[in-house]
Protein backbone atom coordinates (compact mmCIF):
# COMPACT_ATOMS: atom_id res chain seq x y z
CA UNK A 1 0.00 0.00 0.00
CA UNK A 2 1.28 3.22 -0.84
CA UNK A 3 1.56 6.18 0.93
CA UNK A 4 -1.25 8.28 -1.24
CA UNK A 5 -4.00 7.28 1.24
CA UNK A 6 -2.40 8.19 4.34
CA UNK A 7 -1.69 12.16 2.58
CA UNK A 8 -5.08 11.89 1.55
CA UNK A 9 -6.97 10.93 5.06
CA UNK A 10 -4.42 13.87 6.54
CA UNK A 11 -5.52 16.19 4.39
CA UNK A 12 -8.88 15.37 5.53
CA UNK A 13 -8.24 15.52 9.11
CA UNK A 14 -6.36 19.16 8.50
CA UNK A 15 -9.38 20.04 6.66
CA UNK A 16 -11.76 19.06 9.44
CA UNK A 17 -9.63 20.78 11.98
CA UNK A 18 -9.47 24.07 10.66
CA UNK A 19 -13.27 24.25 10.22
CA UNK A 20 -13.90 23.77 13.99
CA UNK A 21 -11.20 25.63 14.97
CA UNK A 22 -12.93 28.54 12.79
CA UNK A 23 -15.93 27.58 14.27
CA UNK A 24 -15.17 27.02 17.91
CA UNK A 25 -12.91 30.23 18.04
CA UNK A 26 -15.84 32.40 16.39
CA UNK A 27 -17.10 33.67 20.19
CA UNK A 28 -13.66 34.91 20.95
CA UNK A 29 -13.54 37.02 18.16
CA UNK A 30 -16.79 38.54 19.19
CA UNK A 31 -16.19 39.14 22.62
CA UNK A 32 -13.00 41.14 21.03
CA UNK A 33 -15.59 42.98 18.98
CA UNK A 34 -17.51 43.75 21.81
CA UNK A 35 -14.85 44.81 24.54
CA UNK A 36 -12.48 47.07 21.26
CA UNK A 37 -15.72 48.38 19.32
CA UNK A 38 -14.17 46.64 16.15
CA UNK A 39 -15.31 44.72 13.31
CA UNK A 40 -13.53 42.13 13.24
CA UNK A 41 -16.44 39.38 13.70
CA UNK A 42 -17.64 40.53 9.84
CA UNK A 43 -14.29 39.39 8.53
CA UNK A 44 -13.92 35.98 10.56
CA UNK A 45 -17.23 34.96 9.27
CA UNK A 46 -16.04 35.95 5.59
CA UNK A 47 -12.85 34.03 5.89
CA UNK A 48 -15.19 30.83 7.15
CA UNK A 49 -17.39 31.49 4.33
CA UNK A 50 -14.31 31.56 1.44
CA UNK A 51 -12.86 28.34 3.25
CA UNK A 52 -15.96 26.40 2.99
CA UNK A 53 -16.50 27.38 -0.52
CA UNK A 54 -12.51 26.04 -1.13
CA UNK A 55 -13.46 23.39 0.80
CA UNK A 56 -16.74 22.32 -1.30
CA UNK A 57 -14.33 23.05 -4.45
CA UNK A 58 -11.47 20.36 -3.55
CA UNK A 59 -14.20 18.15 -2.90
CA UNK A 60 -15.80 18.46 -6.36
CA UNK A 61 -12.33 18.08 -7.51
CA UNK A 62 -11.54 14.90 -5.65
CA UNK A 63 -14.62 13.36 -7.28
CA UNK A 64 -13.91 14.07 -10.47
CA UNK A 65 -10.53 12.91 -10.43
CA UNK A 66 -11.46 9.47 -9.00
CA UNK A 67 -14.24 9.28 -11.77
CA UNK A 68 -10.98 9.73 -14.27
CA UNK A 69 -8.94 7.09 -11.73
CA UNK A 70 -11.96 4.77 -12.91
CA UNK A 71 -12.51 5.51 -15.71
CA UNK A 72 -8.88 4.85 -17.21
CA UNK A 73 -9.08 1.71 -15.00
CA UNK A 74 -11.97 0.81 -16.82
CA UNK A 75 -10.71 1.36 -20.00
CA UNK A 76 -7.51 -0.72 -19.74
CA UNK A 77 -9.98 -3.79 -19.63
CA UNK A 78 -10.19 -3.26 -24.29
CA UNK A 79 -6.45 -2.41 -24.54
CA UNK A 80 -5.61 -5.94 -25.30
CA UNK A 81 -8.45 -6.31 -27.66
CA UNK A 82 -7.25 -5.30 -31.71
CA UNK A 83 -10.63 -5.03 -33.28
CA UNK A 84 -11.41 -2.30 -30.41
CA UNK A 85 -7.83 -0.49 -30.56
CA UNK A 86 -9.31 2.41 -32.49
CA UNK A 87 -12.42 2.92 -30.01
CA UNK A 88 -9.69 2.50 -27.06
CA UNK A 89 -7.46 5.09 -28.65
CA UNK A 90 -10.31 7.23 -28.98
CA UNK A 91 -11.48 7.22 -25.88
CA UNK A 92 -7.67 7.65 -24.45
CA UNK A 93 -7.53 11.05 -26.30
CA UNK A 94 -10.96 11.63 -24.75
CA UNK A 95 -9.94 11.62 -21.17
CA UNK A 96 -6.81 13.14 -22.02
CA UNK A 97 -8.69 16.04 -22.92
CA UNK A 98 -10.57 16.12 -19.99
CA UNK A 99 -7.71 15.81 -17.69
CA UNK A 100 -5.85 18.74 -19.41
CA UNK A 101 -9.31 20.71 -18.85
CA UNK A 102 -9.25 20.54 -15.10
CA UNK A 103 -7.64 22.65 -12.98
CA UNK A 104 -7.64 21.48 -9.49
CA UNK A 105 -4.65 23.69 -8.49
CA UNK A 106 -5.71 26.12 -4.92
CA UNK A 107 -2.55 27.57 -4.37
CA UNK A 108 -3.68 31.03 -5.14
CA UNK A 109 -6.87 30.75 -2.76
CA UNK A 110 -4.76 29.13 -0.31
CA UNK A 111 -2.17 32.18 -0.64
CA UNK A 112 -5.08 34.71 -0.18
CA UNK A 113 -6.24 33.44 2.72
CA UNK A 114 -3.32 32.82 4.74
CA UNK A 115 -2.92 36.78 3.42
CA UNK A 116 -6.30 37.69 5.25
CA UNK A 117 -5.52 35.70 8.40
CA UNK A 118 -2.26 37.57 8.65
CA UNK A 119 -3.87 40.72 8.10
CA UNK A 120 -6.19 39.77 10.79
CA UNK A 121 -3.22 38.66 13.41
CA UNK A 122 -1.93 42.28 12.85
CA UNK A 123 -4.61 43.64 13.84
CA UNK A 124 -5.35 41.40 16.87
CA UNK A 125 -1.64 42.10 17.98
CA UNK A 126 -2.69 46.08 17.43
CA UNK A 127 -5.28 45.50 19.85
CA UNK A 128 -3.38 43.41 22.25
CA UNK A 129 -0.61 46.11 22.64
CA UNK A 130 -3.13 48.65 22.57
CA UNK A 131 -6.06 47.54 25.50
CA UNK A 132 -4.16 44.62 27.22
CA UNK A 133 -1.42 46.88 28.98
CA UNK A 134 -3.78 49.48 30.00
CA UNK A 135 -6.10 47.65 30.84
CA UNK A 136 -3.76 46.31 34.11
CA UNK A 137 -2.55 49.84 34.52
CA UNK A 138 -6.21 51.30 35.52
CA UNK A 139 -6.86 48.29 37.54
CA UNK A 140 -3.45 49.01 39.52
CA UNK A 141 -4.44 52.85 39.34
CA UNK A 142 -8.07 52.17 40.61
CA UNK A 143 -6.62 49.47 43.00
CA UNK A 144 -4.43 51.83 44.49
CA UNK A 145 -6.79 55.05 44.38
CA UNK A 146 -9.79 52.63 46.41
CA UNK A 147 -7.23 52.13 49.34
CA UNK A 148 -5.81 55.73 49.55
CA UNK A 149 -7.38 57.84 52.77
CA UNK A 150 -7.26 61.21 53.52
CA UNK A 151 -4.14 62.36 55.47
CA UNK A 152 -4.72 63.81 59.00
CA UNK A 153 -3.48 67.84 58.17
CA UNK A 154 -0.11 68.08 60.11
CA UNK A 155 0.90 71.54 61.92
CA UNK A 156 2.32 74.40 61.58
CA UNK A 157 0.27 76.32 59.75
CA UNK A 158 0.27 79.80 59.01
CA UNK A 159 -2.93 80.86 61.47
CA UNK A 160 -4.99 78.47 64.02
CA UNK A 161 -8.37 79.34 61.77
CA UNK A 162 -6.38 77.54 58.71
CA UNK A 163 -5.40 74.71 60.73
CA UNK A 164 -8.72 74.26 62.01
CA UNK A 165 -10.64 74.45 58.37
CA UNK A 166 -8.27 72.03 57.24
CA UNK A 167 -8.73 69.67 60.31
CA UNK A 168 -12.78 70.29 59.12
CA UNK A 169 -12.09 68.99 55.83
CA UNK A 170 -10.52 66.06 56.67
CA UNK A 171 -12.88 65.09 59.40
CA UNK A 172 -15.98 65.18 56.87
CA UNK A 173 -13.42 63.20 54.53
CA UNK A 174 -13.38 60.81 57.04
CA UNK A 175 -17.14 60.92 58.00
CA UNK A 176 -17.87 60.47 54.35
CA UNK A 177 -15.67 57.22 54.46
CA UNK A 178 -17.12 55.74 57.40
CA UNK A 179 -20.65 56.48 56.24
CA UNK A 180 -19.86 55.00 53.12
CA UNK A 181 -18.44 52.04 54.59
CA UNK A 182 -21.32 51.72 56.84
CA UNK A 183 -23.81 51.51 53.97
CA UNK A 184 -21.71 48.69 52.51
CA UNK A 185 -22.25 47.12 56.02
CA UNK A 186 -25.74 47.30 55.55
CA UNK A 187 -26.61 46.47 52.33
CA UNK A 188 -24.62 43.19 52.75
CA UNK A 189 -26.82 42.27 55.59
CA UNK A 190 -29.48 39.66 54.86
CA UNK A 191 -32.59 41.65 57.17
CA UNK A 192 -31.54 44.68 54.77
CA UNK A 193 -35.01 46.29 53.76
CA UNK A 194 -36.60 44.95 51.40
CA UNK A 195 -37.17 47.25 48.65
CA UNK A 196 -33.33 48.98 48.67
CA UNK A 197 -32.81 45.39 47.01
CA UNK A 198 -33.34 46.40 43.80
CA UNK A 199 -31.79 49.33 43.66
CA UNK A 200 -28.52 48.07 44.98
CA UNK A 201 -28.26 45.18 43.19
CA UNK A 202 -29.05 46.68 39.70
CA UNK A 203 -25.24 48.84 39.54
CA UNK A 204 -23.72 45.82 41.24
CA UNK A 205 -25.10 43.47 38.69
CA UNK A 206 -24.41 46.03 35.77
CA UNK A 207 -20.74 46.49 37.38
CA UNK A 208 -20.21 42.48 37.15
CA UNK A 209 -21.77 41.95 33.12
CA UNK A 210 -19.36 44.73 32.45
CA UNK A 211 -16.10 43.33 34.60
CA UNK A 212 -17.24 40.14 32.98
CA UNK A 213 -17.39 41.43 29.38
CA UNK A 214 -13.97 43.27 29.85
CA UNK A 215 -12.43 39.96 31.23
CA UNK A 216 -13.70 38.13 28.50
CA UNK A 217 -12.78 40.53 25.44
CA UNK A 218 -9.12 40.67 26.76
CA UNK A 219 -8.95 37.10 27.42
CA UNK A 220 -10.13 36.84 23.86
CA UNK A 221 -7.95 38.79 22.21
CA UNK A 222 -4.62 37.04 24.30
CA UNK A 223 -5.97 33.95 23.33
CA UNK A 224 -6.20 35.07 19.56
CA UNK A 225 -2.79 34.80 18.41
CA UNK A 226 -2.31 31.07 19.41
CA UNK A 227 -5.49 30.73 17.29
CA UNK A 228 -3.93 32.28 14.00
CA UNK A 229 -0.51 30.56 13.92
CA UNK A 230 -2.51 27.29 14.08
CA UNK A 231 -4.43 28.27 11.11
CA UNK A 232 -1.37 29.72 9.46
CA UNK A 233 0.25 26.22 9.84
CA UNK A 234 -2.79 24.20 8.76
CA UNK A 235 -3.44 26.02 5.90
CA UNK A 236 0.17 25.76 5.18
CA UNK A 237 -0.37 21.72 5.51
CA UNK A 238 -3.52 21.83 3.32
CA UNK A 239 -2.28 23.24 0.45
CA UNK A 240 0.86 21.13 0.46
CA UNK A 241 -1.14 17.94 0.87
CA UNK A 242 -3.73 19.12 -1.65
CA UNK A 243 -1.33 19.64 -4.44
CA UNK A 244 -0.11 16.36 -3.38
CA UNK A 245 -3.56 14.46 -3.62
CA UNK A 246 -5.13 16.31 -6.55
CA UNK A 247 -2.57 18.36 -9.12
CA UNK A 248 -0.03 15.90 -8.81
CA UNK A 249 -2.14 12.62 -9.52
CA UNK A 250 -3.52 14.48 -12.07
CA UNK A 251 -0.75 15.30 -14.01
CA UNK A 252 0.59 11.84 -12.97
CA UNK A 253 -2.48 10.12 -14.72
CA UNK A 254 -2.09 12.40 -17.54
CA UNK A 255 1.77 11.75 -18.82
CA UNK A 256 0.67 7.73 -18.62
CA UNK A 257 -1.87 8.39 -20.53
CA UNK A 258 -0.17 10.44 -23.18
CA UNK A 259 3.09 7.95 -23.38
CA UNK A 260 0.97 4.98 -23.90
CA UNK A 261 -0.73 7.14 -26.53
CA UNK A 262 2.32 7.86 -28.00
CA UNK A 263 3.17 4.66 -27.93
CA UNK A 264 0.54 3.46 -29.55
CA UNK A 265 0.45 5.97 -32.49
CA UNK A 266 4.10 5.19 -33.53
CA UNK A 267 3.33 1.59 -33.47
CA UNK A 268 0.59 2.10 -35.90
CA UNK A 269 2.03 4.77 -38.32
CA UNK A 270 5.57 2.84 -38.18
CA UNK A 271 5.52 -0.44 -37.24
CA UNK A 272 9.21 -1.04 -36.46
CA UNK A 273 11.33 -3.49 -33.86
CA UNK A 274 12.05 -0.58 -31.79
CA UNK A 275 8.05 1.36 -32.02
CA UNK A 276 6.95 -2.49 -30.70
CA UNK A 277 9.27 -3.01 -27.94
CA UNK A 278 8.12 0.64 -26.33
CA UNK A 279 4.88 -0.50 -26.99
CA UNK A 280 5.02 -3.61 -24.89
CA UNK A 281 7.29 -1.64 -22.33
CA UNK A 282 4.53 1.20 -21.87
CA UNK A 283 1.83 -1.95 -21.42
CA UNK A 284 3.36 -3.27 -19.03
CA UNK A 285 3.81 0.32 -16.87
CA UNK A 286 0.16 1.09 -17.46
CA UNK A 287 -1.00 -2.25 -16.34
CA UNK A 288 1.43 -2.58 -13.64
CA UNK A 289 -0.04 1.00 -12.52
CA UNK A 290 -4.03 -0.54 -12.35
CA UNK A 291 -3.92 -1.56 -8.70
CA UNK A 292 -2.31 2.13 -7.16
CA UNK A 293 -4.84 3.99 -9.97
CA UNK A 294 -7.52 2.15 -8.09
CA UNK A 295 -6.38 2.47 -4.98
CA UNK A 296 -5.83 6.60 -5.12
CA UNK A 297 -9.36 6.78 -7.12
CA UNK A 298 -10.66 4.54 -3.64
CA UNK A 299 -8.86 7.11 -1.33
CA UNK A 300 -10.30 10.09 -2.83
CA UNK A 301 -13.24 9.34 -2.99
CA UNK A 302 -13.67 6.87 0.58
CA UNK A 303 -11.25 9.17 2.22
CA UNK A 304 -12.08 12.95 1.83
CA UNK A 305 -14.85 13.45 -1.27
CA UNK A 306 -17.54 11.80 1.21
CA UNK A 307 -15.90 12.32 5.05
CA UNK A 308 -17.40 14.93 6.94
CA UNK A 309 -15.54 18.26 7.46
Amino acid sequence: MSDFPTQVYALSAAARELRLTLLDNQAKVSWVDAYSHTHLLEEWKALREEYRRMLDESESAATKLATALNAYVSLQEYMDDPTLLDDFIEELEGLDETLSNMNFSQDDDFRSLKSSFEKLSIDINLLLKVHTAPVEDQTSASREASTRSPQVPVWPFKSFAIYAIELMKWWKAMNAIATQYLSRFMWGRGDHVAHASPTRTGPMRAETTSASGNSAGVAGIQAMPAVLQLIDRNLETQSSLSRVALVDIKDKLAHEIRTYLTALRNSRSNATPETQLALRNATRRVTSSTGSWRERANALTEGYAKVPK
